[in-house]
Formats: structure tokens, sequence, C-alpha cells
């Protein structure tokens, strides 16, 4: 059975509530299409299949059509880098008004099953785009892993010395 055009207007990321977004952000999203967004991107949001996929997630968290529209407008600004991928669960939450065990129960779903053929082009972008926030997570992570204070009297250098005492015989 062919996908019907009406649904396929809704749930597809490229035309997903454009109607709701500003005059200005449809050339610029328009332009931005053409002209910097990967080609695998660029199909992603157009094919028929993310479409789908998007409606098969929908319909499996009990989404309604206007839900479904959100969430396929949320993916766009996700792959074209208006959102950023870790505020993900917070849109959701927002946008599609979910509690918070539903919105990462969506968003494990979309990660792992609709970006799965074009992850690495969705991190390129977000790197691009949001290069300070995740350098902020990084050092953030690297702060949380650090090694817990030595005690006193500890070696600092985490060396034992094995060698016998200078003066025992």
């Amino acid at each position: 059975m062919p996908f019907p055009d009406e649904q396929y207007f809704r749930a597809s990321p490229y035309f997903a509530q454009l109607d709701q977004e500003s005059g200005q952000f449809r050339v610029s999203y328009f332009e931005q299409l053409d002209t910097t967004l990967p080609k695998p991107l660029r199909t992603f949001l157009l094919a028929p299949e993310t479409a789908e996929q998007i409606v098969q997630v929908a319909t499996s968290f009990g989404l309604h059509e206007n839900q479904m529209g959100a969430l396929a407008r949320i993916v766009r600004q996700i792959v074209t880098g208006h959102l950023f991928i870790k505020d993900l669960p917070a849109a959701l939450i927002k946008n599609l008004v979910l509690e918070k065990e539903g919105a990462t129960a969506i968003t494990a779903e979309i990660i792992k099953t609709l970006f799965a053929s074009v992850l690495d082009d969705i991190k390129r972008v977000q790197q691009e785009r949001f290069a300070d926030r995740l350098h902020e997570l990084a050092q953030q992570k690297n702060k949380n892993t650090a090694a817990p204070p030595l005690r006193q009297g500890t070696n600092p250098h985490n060396i034992i010395d094995l060698r016998k005492d200078k003066n025992s015989p």
C-alpha cells in the first residue's frame, strides 16, 4: 500500500510544520539544504522511508497527529543543527507534552532506528554547530572522572619503593 501524500507531508521532517516557522527561517532553511547540508542528510529529510519511520515511532508510542508533526519538526531541527541532540528529551517533553520516561524512550528509539543510517553525518553537523557545548560537556565529563584527592602521606606518583632500606642489613 503506498504511503498517503497527506501523511507524508505531516510526518516528513522536510515539510513538517514549516507553516509554523517564520518566513526568514524558511528562506535560510532552504538555502542551508541547498548549500551546506551534506547530501545524505538532504536525502534523509526528503525520503518517504524517513516519514514512514516517524509514523511508526509515533504509532508505537501512542502519539497523535499533531505530536507526530512536532516530532518530525524536532528531527529536522537536529539534522539541520538547529537543536542540540542532547536537548532532544527536553524538546520532546516540551513540544509533545510527554513525561520524562516517554521522552527518554522515544529519544532512544529515534537514535537507534531513525538516525542509524545518518548518525555520522548528524554528528558532524552537531560538532560544527555546537562545538562550544560539546567542549563544555567534555570538560564536565573530565572533571567528574578525575581521580579523587590523595590521602596525606600517599606517594603522588603512585610508586612503591620495594627496595630494602639503606640502613637495614
